[in-house]
């Protein structure tokens, strides 16, 4: 009879996980939100318009006092999700090309993207840019390094199959923090 080895393997190098959550903003969006279990969360979201302009549907510059203070209080980091919607009738896309294809519509959207997170207490960015077509492949990569420039974080949400050539995930990965693969 041998005895199994029950000698634990030491793995090599620093690990380090991160678990990314998504919040709806408004009000009590602390209290939804298991602090212990993420170490990091997304307020959700902030519309664009084809110019970059940002709109504040979840109410971030009302609510955001309880929200950082609780997920700070539990270690985690506060990012806020620029994901362009059609609150206004427009096409999500459509913002986004034009918002990205333009140098000065994308300086307003880090600027005021860095103002929102900067003034208020958060600690990065969410690129949320769903089905982005290879029109728009190099300027989401220069979006993603001028907005790493401006705030602490910043991560970018990617499709886990990119149908339409629009994600250099070698470049976002190197531009960013990390990539969030949406996996559903």
């Amino acid at each position: 009879f041998v005895a199994p080895d029950t000698t634990r393997l030491v793995s090599s190098g620093e690990h380090h996980s991160t678990v990314y959550g998504y919040v709806y903003g408004g009000p009590n969006a602390a209290d939804r939100v298991d602090f212990d279990s993420v170490t990091h969360v997304a307020w959700h979201q902030f519309d664009i318009d084809a110019y970059g302009y940002i709109y504040d549907y979840a109410n971030w510059t009302t609510y955001y006092e309880e929200f950082v203070d609780a997920a700070h209080a539990a270690g985690v980091k506060v990012h806020l999700t620029v994901m362009p919607y059609n609150e206004d009738g427009s096409s999500p896309l459509s913002k986004m090309r034009s918002a990205l294809l333009n140098p000065t519509y994308r300086a307003n959207m880090v600027e005021q993207l860095s103002d929102l997170v900067n003034d208020y207490g958060a600690d990065g960015v969410n690129i949320d840019f769903e089905m982005l077509q290879s029109e728009t492949f190099d300027e989401l990569v220069a979006f993603t390094a001028e907005m790493a420039a401006e705030v602490d974080e910043v991560y970018v949400s990617t499709p886990t199959v990119d149908w339409g050539n629009g994600y250099d995930y070698d470049e976002l990965a190197f531009a960013s923090d990390g990539l969030v693969i949406m996996g559903y």
